[in-house]
């Protein structure tokens, strides 16, 4: 198989993705009706709405959490590549075709994760209907840190071992986005309570930032790591670059997200003290 189609697999899945996303984007635009508004009496004042935005504890818990998550993110996705064509020593073989397209070990390993990363999507609203955000993002979060870390006890030649506790940890992680996601929302109810000021596009874009910093800071650190354990492209690799390469896949994204899930232990916002900030919100309204 030619150099050039040997993630042509993967790259039609991330296509597909893609695509899924933009729609659920659209249908989302289309069907959700805007039912926050500032309070009426709220007037335009910058200095006001940055102070009010420094002092939401919970929404500056969630810019560490998103920082630090995200660069675990960028850091596994940088070193995927190379884990699998040096430490796997995935050629490029063909394992199947589908579609006229030729599907590698890689591809093969990173479509079946994101599959079952949707399939742990559709356990978000269970989940978030009997437990706490903040119990949940601690406790999916370990989980994900676990078949991470896991990764790195795996011998070489067990791939579908490593696909399976791919695919294990891509279901546990499938509700943190949208579970996330809502606690930004609550945190921007916070500060309008907290505050008399509703900050939501300041918060929402300020978290953004965070996690385009982290992705940034992260792929950064990838090309550092490969650099500092002595990394030659398409060269036979030492043994103390194999082992970079397996820490920059397993360990070293764990860690990170190990410190990410740490600053959830701060976030305070739980049901009960939501259902009063609503209930006083609505009667201000």
């Amino acid at each position: 198989m030619g150099g050039g189609d040997e993630v042509l697999g993967f790259q039609l899945t991330m296509a597909i993705f893609a695509v899924l996303s933009v729609i659920f984007f659209w249908l989302c635009f289309a069907l959700t009706k805007e039912r926050v508004v500032p309070p009426p009496k709220q007037s335009t004042n910058v200095k006001s709405d940055l102070k009010a935005l420094m002092s939401n504890g919970p929404r500056l818990i969630l810019f560490i959490a998103g920082i630090l998550t995200l660069m675990s993110i960028a850091v596994r996705s940088g070193g995927t590549m190379y884990y699998f064509k040096y430490f796997i020593g995935d050629d490029g073989a063909v394992m199947f075709h589908l579609l006229g397209l030729d599907f590698d070990r890689t591809s093969v390993f990173m479509s079946l994760g994101l599959l079952a990363m949707l399939v742990g999507i559709t356990f978000t609203k269970t989940l978030a209907t009997h437990f706490e955000k903040r119990t949940l993002m601690i406790v999916l979060s370990l989980g994900n840190v676990a078949a991470s870390i896991g990764f790195f006890f795996i011998p070489a030649d067990q791939y579908w071992t490593m696909v399976l506790v791919n695919c294990i940890g891509s279901i546990i992680n499938g509700p943190t986005p949208a579970i996330v996601w809502a606690m930004y929302a609550d945190s921007a109810d916070y500060g309008e309570w907290k505050t008399g000021r509703r900050t939501t596009g300041l918060i929402f874009s300020g978290i953004q930032f965070a996690q385009k910093m982290g992705l940034a800071v992260g792929a950064g650190l990838s090309g550092y790591i490969l650099a500092w354990y002595g990394f030659v492209a398409n060269e036979v690799q030492t043994e103390d670059t194999i082992m970079g390469i397996r820490l920059m896949f397993t360990v070293f994204p764990g860690v990170l997200a190990i410190l990410g899930t740490i600053a959830f232990f701060f976030y305070r916002l739980d049901r009960s003290m939501i259902s009063t900030i609503e209930s006083e919100l609505s009667t201000r309204a």
